[in-house]
């Protein structure tokens, strides 16, 4: 999904020195802006698609995990943790625990 919205932006940007009017320039501009911030934003991150049953599953798994063993890898933690902060209830008072769209 990622590649194709970047592979979106990039259509968008009109190469230098074509003649575009007012418009194709501003689109252009804010197209080029959206693509450094999401180049900035993703930079040595890897994006996972997971809908909400399935990160909650893992949730689940990894609670269980760590209530078996005295303790979790810290990478399952970390790993553990960002489950929790992407399904924690949002201030828009969604209470199922699937992911905001804050």
């Amino acid at each position: 999904m990622l590649r194709e919205y970047r592979a979106w932006l990039q259509s968008q940007i009109s190469p230098e020195g074509e003649p575009a009017d007012t418009a194709t320039v501003q689109r252009s501009a804010m197209a080029r802006m959206a693509l450094e911030r999401l180049d900035s934003d993703l930079r040595g991150a890897l994006p996972l698609a997971l809908d909400a049953p399935a990160a909650n599953r893992l949730l689940a798994a990894l609670e269980m995990l760590e209530q078996t063993q005295t303790h979790l890898d810290p990478a399952l933690a970390d790993l553990r943790q960002n489950l929790r902060d992407v399904l924690a209830p949002k201030s828009s008072g969604d209470v199922t625990g699937g992911p905001s769209t804050e």
